[in-house]
C-alpha cells in the first residue's frame, strides 16, 4: 500500500502548527513573569545567602579540578540535594558569578513552570491560560504567594528549580499519554521524580503524587490495568524516594522550621479555607474532563494532589512531626496551581454558555430560511 504524500504534508503542518503556538506561548509567558517579578528578585533571608555558599563550593569544585566539598563549613547544607546548585554553578562559571548563575537558573525555572502549565491550560480551552494570567499578575502585584515569589523577600530557590521540572515533567507525561507504552511512561515519570528529590524533596512529591492521582482517575473509568501501574508506580516511588539519601536530608533539615514570609496564606485558617476551596474545584475541573483524559484531568489532579499533600503536611505537624515552615512552603505552588484550576473552570463554564447561546440561534436561523 502507497502512503498519500498529502498525509505527510498534513502531519508536518500539524508540527509546524503546533510549534508555532508554542513559540508564541513562551513569548507570552515570558513577558507575564518579567512583568510580574521584574525588580523583585531580592531577599531579606538567609537562605540567600546558604545556597550561595552551596553555589560557590561547586564552582570552586569544578575551578580546582575536583576540590571536596567543605563539609565543615557548610555543616548539614554539604548534604542537601545538589542538583539546582550544580545548575547555578555551571551558569556562574559561564557569566563569572555564582549570584548572577542562581538568579538566572531561578529566572528560567519560573518562566518554564509558567510555560508548562501556559501550554497545559491552553489544551484545555483557549482562555484558560488568559483567565489565568490575569489573575497571576492581579495578585502577584497584591504581593501574593504566586510561584515566583518563593524567591521574593523568602529565597526557597531549590524548590523553584523542583518544581519547575515537576510541571515539565507533567507536561511530557500529558502529551505521551495516549502515544507511550503505559510502562515506559511511568518509568520515565518514576526517574524524573528522583531527579526531583536530587533538587528539592517537595517538588518530587507533588510530581510523584499528582501522577498517582492521575493514574487513580484514569482507573475508576478504565480498565483494572491501570491500578496495576498505580500500585507498582506507589510502592516504587515510596521505596526509591525512601532510600534516597538527599530525601532524608532534606526531611531533617525542615524539621528545624525556619523563617517563611507569606501573605494572604500564613494563618492555618486561610490555609484550611484555600485547600478546601482547591479540592472542591479540582474535582470539579476532573469531573468536567475526565471522559477525554487529557489537559483538564491532568490540571484536576495536580491541583487535588497539591492539596492532599498540603493536607498530609498539617496532620503531620499537628502530631508533632514537621514544621510550620514546611507548610508554609506548600502555599506557592498550591495557590498557582489552583489558579489555573480555577481559570479551566471559568474558561469551560464559558465555553458552555457560549454554546447554549448558539445552539438557541440555531432555529430563529433555520425558520428564517424556510420562510
Amino acid at each position: 500500500m502507497m502512503a498519500n504524500p498529502q498525509d505527510g504534508f498534513t502531519e508536518c503542518k500539524t508540527s509546524t502548527s503546533a510549534l508555532r503556538d508554542f513559540a508564541i506561548a513562551a513569548l507570552i509567558v515570558a513577558g507575564v513573569s518579567v512583568f510580574m517579578l521584574f525588580g523583585e528578585f531580592h531577599a531579606y533571608s538567609s537562605d540567600a545567602g546558604q545556597h550561595y555558599d552551596l553555589v560557590r563550593a561547586h564552582m570552586d569544585y569544578l575551578e580546582e579540578g575536583g576540590r571536596p566539598l567543605p563539609t565543615r563549613d557548610l555543616g548539614a547544607l554539604a548534604f542537601y540535594p545538589p542538583l539546582s546548585h550544580w545548575m547555578a554553578a555551571g551558569v556562574g562559571e559561564l557569566l563569572g558569578s555564582g549570584l548572577i548563575g542562581m538568579t538566572v537558573v531561578a529566572s528560567a525555572s519560573v518562566g518554564l513552570f509558567y510555560l508548562a502549565m501556559f501550554v497545559m491550560s491552553f489544551r484545555i480551552d483557549w482562555r484558560a491560560p488568559v483567565f489565568a494570567s490575569l489573575i497571576t499578575i492581579c495578585f502577584a502585584l497584591l504581593r501574593g504567594p504566586v510561584f515566583g515569589r518563593m524567591v521574593v523577600n523568602n529565597y526557597f530557590y531549590a524548590q523553584a528549580v523542583g518544581s519547575a521540572i515537576a510541571a515539565l515533567v507533567l507536561l511530557i507525561a500529558l502529551y505521551k499519554w495516549r502515544s507511550w507504552n503505559g510502562i515506559a511512561l511511568d518509568f520515565l515519570v518514576l526517574v524524573s521524580g528522583q531527579v526531583a528529590v536530587c533538587t528539592h524533596l517537595m517538588p518530587a512529591a507533588q510530581l510523584l503524587a499528582a501522577y498517582c492521582t492521575i493514574l487513580l482517575v484514569a482507573w475508576t473509568r478504565s480498565s483494572w490495568r491501570h491500578l496495576g501501574r498505580l500500585v507498582v508506580f506507589t510502592g516504587l516511588s515510596l521505596a526509591l524516594t525512601a532510600l534516597n539519601p538527599f530525601a532524608q536530608n532534606n526531611y531533617l533539615i525542615a524539621q528545624s522550621g525556619g523563617g517563611a514570609h507569606i501573605n494572604f496564606f500564613g494563618e492555618r485558617i486561610t490555609q484550611i479555607f484555600l485547600l478546601v476551596g482547591g479540592v472542591a474545584a479540582s474535582i470539579e475541573l476532573i469531573r468536567r474532563t475526565v471522559r477525554d483524559e487529557d489537559a483538564g484531568m491532568f490540571l484536576g489532579c495536580m491541583g487535588l494532589s497539591a492539596c492532599g499533600l498540603a493536607f498530609l503536611q498539617m496532620l503531620l505537624f499537628w502530631n508533632g512531626i514537621g514544621s510550620n515552615y514546611a507548610i508554609a512552603k506548600h502555599m506557592f505552588v498550591l495557590v498557582a496551581i489552583l489558579i489555573f484550576v480555577l481559570a479551566a473552570n471559568l474558561a469551560l463554564r464559558r465555553a458552555r454558555q457560549a454554546e447554549h447561546q448558539n445552539f438557541g440561534n440555531q432555529p430563529q436561523s433555520l425558520s428564517c430560511v424556510r420562510y
